[in-house]
Parts: structure tokens; sequence; C-alpha cells
């Protein structure tokens, strides 16, 4: 991981009539690094992910890619909104993958990630299909490449599009509760191919409430509230020792409604945080 940002954002500000949706955000994301942003529903998390990709535009504020500016541009002290062509370009620097499986269902799990290489990139088709193969492995799915989303498990759907986004080379990826859609025996299939990621150095936004994934693989937490960073910083840190009453309070309640905990409350979850801890570190010393 570098020092220089690959990701920058400054005073973004995004509101949906009466609702402020993100409140003044200031943000910089290492080259490497791996954020995990938490918080309740609401507070404008998945918003900021959709203003960084340009999918919401910014009422205010600029967000900048290895130093470019996404969407919007500062011309003489004045917001200008960029060319369609210079966001599209933009836009493909950047993967994302939705709380649902935005996959195309008349196509193969191949045909998912080979159609945008094709028709985005302008690969040739053979080539396309290497690279198609090649990231379907990666993620498990070498063996399901001629079959239909309509076959598929959801956590097999959410693979073929972390596959197709990984096949236009993005510099960054954000995840937008890849998920939460999921039921809980699938969920380990997604977070172990986002958790490989994390391992090749690939550049990571990740929306998630999944604890001890965030402990595990995050270099840095966010947690949001009502538009703001209420509290960030290493996962070591902020999850076990929160300061602020608003996080206690959202990681009591995430912790005991985690599926699969039995309700055993905040006290049982947080000694498995500190064993993903441990986990954590133990894979940084190796």
């Amino acid at each position: 991981m570098t020092d220089a940002p690959l990701l920058r954002l400054e005073g973004v500000v995004k509101s949906f009539g009466a609702v402020h949706a993100v409140r003044g955000i200031d943000l910089r994301v290492s080259q490497g690094e791996v954020v995990c942003i938490m918080g309740p529903s609401g507070c404008g998390k998945s918003t900021l992910l959709r203003c960084i990709n340009f999918l919401e535009e910014a009422d205010e504020g600029y967000v900048y890619l290895d130093g470019e500016p996404i969407g919007m541009r500062n011309v003489s002290g004045k917001r200008r909104r960029d060319s369609e062509a210079s966001i599209n370009h933009m836009r493909r620097r950047i993967g994302m993958v939705f709380q649902l499986f935005n996959v195309w269902p008349h196509m193969t799990a191949l045909g998912n990630v080979v159609t945008p290489q094709v028709t985005v990139l302008g690969r040739p088709e053979p080539e396309a299909e290497d690279i198609a193969r090649d990231l379907l492995n990666r993620v498990g799915l070498a063996d399901k490449a001629e079959s239909y989303p309509a076959d598929l498990s959801g956590g097999e759907l959410q693979r073929v599009a972390i596959a197709r986004a990984l096949a236009m080379e993005p510099r960054l990826m954000l995840f937008d509760e890849a998920t939460s859609a999921l039921d809980p025996e699938l969920v380990s299939e997604v977070i172990s191919v986002i958790s490989g990621l994390a391992e090749a150095g690939m550049t990571m936004i990740v929306v998630t409430h999944e604890l001890g994934f965030a402990m595990r693989v995050a270099d840095r937490i966010i947690f949001m509230d009502e538009g703001l960073i209420v509290e960030e910083g290493p996962p070591e840190i902020v999850l076990r020792n929160p300061k602020s009453e608003r996080l206690e309070r959202f990681l009591s309640q995430v912790m005991y409604d985690r599926p699969g905990s039995g309700h055993h409350g905040p006290w049982t979850d947080r000694s498995a945080l500190g064993r993903a801890g441990h986990r954590r570190e133990e894979d940084h010393d190796g």
C-alpha cells in the first residue's frame, strides 16, 4: 500500500429533497487499502458509494481517482459537469457490486463476463473469453461457466458479478452490502472471494455489516451516521473500543442480531471479534 491517495473526496454533499444523505464527506483511500464502511440503514453509506462512481451526482464537492475528477470538475472555482464520454471513461476504472445480483438473465455466466469486455473495452472475443474463464476460475465458478443465472445460487450469482467487474480491470472496487441478500450459508462464498481480492492488493471500499470479515480484512473502518463520518480508524480500535455511544449501540445491535449468532448477545460476539482480530494480526505477521 502506497501513501499516495488513489481516491480523494472533497466536501461531498448529497440530498434528496429534505433528506441530507451525505453531509460534506472528505475521504482519502490509498492504493491497495481496504476500507469497510458501516452504519445504520439510511446513514448515507450506499449513497456515498454511488457518488464515488457518479451513479448519483453530488450536490457539492468533488471526487478524484488517480488525481482525475469523476463527473464534476473545478473550473475557475465553479463546478462543471464533464462530458458523458469523460464520465464513462472514469466509470470504467471503478468496479461496483450491488446488493442484488445484477447479471443478465439471458446470458450464461461466461457470457456475462465476456460481453462487457467486448462491447465496452473493445477486446477481441477470444481474448475476452480467456480472461472470463480465468476470472470465473478465480471466484470458484470454472464448472459453472455455461450455466444460466436461473440455475445458480445467490452466492454464485454474486461471484459472477464480481468476475464481471474484475474483467474491466478496475483501479477501485466498490461493494454495496454484497452479502445482504444472501442466505447465511452462502455469505462465506462471497466473503472468501472479497478476502482473496484484499490479499491480492485490490483497492476496495466495502459497505458491510459482517463484523468478523471487517476485522480480518479491513485496513480501516469508517462508521457513518446521519450522512457523517462519526468514527474511523483501524478495525481493532474502532470495533473493540468505540469512542461514541452511537457506535457502541450500533455494534451491540448488529452483533446481537447477527444471523447464526443464536441471539447470544453482544458480549459473546465481542469475544468473537477479538479472535478474528488475532487471526488478522497473524495473517499480517506472516
